[in-house]
């Protein structure tokens, strides 16, 4: 899981830097894709070791909710969602520029 935070803090940091195609934009994409990178794990970790209990026969919590275990999870959703937006940025992008460059 701390892999799956680790990722969707990168992919975000892309994601912002792709859709806002401005210097500050950038500038934001890779502050987040920076910090994210290394805060969301350490949040997963933190919130885990702090909350989480259960055992296999009811489950697990977080804070005695399931749902907000669930939370934790997100990553399992989150990196394919945020690894197809950028990829389909990277290919807008991509066709943007070879066509410009070919009008020049």
């Amino acid at each position: 899981m701390p892999v799956g935070w680790f990722s969707a803090g990168w992919l975000l940091g892309a994601a912002v830097s792709l859709t806002v195609p401005t210097d500050r934009g950038r500038w934001y994409g890779s502050l987040i894709g920076r910090w994210g990178r290394w805060l969301w794990p350490a949040l997963y970790f933190l919130l885990f070791f702090l909350g989480a209990s259960g055992d296999a026969g009811n489950g697990v919590r977080l804070f005695g909710s399931e749902e907000l275990f669930g939370l934790l999870c997100l990553p399992f959703y989150l990196v394919p969602a945020l690894a197809l937006y950028v990829g389909v940025l990277y290919v807008i992008r991509d066709l943007f520029r070879g066509l410009s460059s070919r009008k020049s």
